[in-house]
């Protein structure tokens, strides 16, 4: 189940755009939960954005696009580094934002 919701999200990432306000906001989300989970700041390397309704309905899963991102489903994902005293630690991160009415709801994050 998780490699296959890994594969969607993929998917998603390639086959979608998204308003960049949203996806900023997700993207920002995502990196504050992170750096909650480590308990340090975290660098970066090429985070990706998408909205996930789009990539559904990209993939033929879901019939109809929705219009706003408002209400959306947004994943980022990519890889994060950060130092844990004298090392440093690279992970995969993948992280689900939830909007309601335009603004950030439930954020659940996955650091491999």
């Amino acid at each position: 189940m998780r490699k296959k919701l890994i594969a969607l999200i993929g998917a998603g990432l390639l086959l979608t755009g998204c308003s960049a306000s949203t996806a900023d906001a997700a993207t920002k989300a995502c990196v504050e939960e992170a750096e909650d989970q480590v308990g340090t700041t975290i660098k970066t390397d090429g985070l990706t954005s998408a909205n996930m309704g789009d990539a559904l309905y990209e993939a033929g899963i879901t019939d109809e696009r929705e219009t706003s991102d408002e209400n959306a489903m947004f994943t980022v994902s990519g890889d994060v580094t950060y130092t844990d005293g004298s090392k440093e630690i690279r992970k995969s991160m993948v992280c689900t934002v939830k909007f309601n009415d335009g603004a950030v709801g439930e954020t659940i994050m996955n650091l491999t």
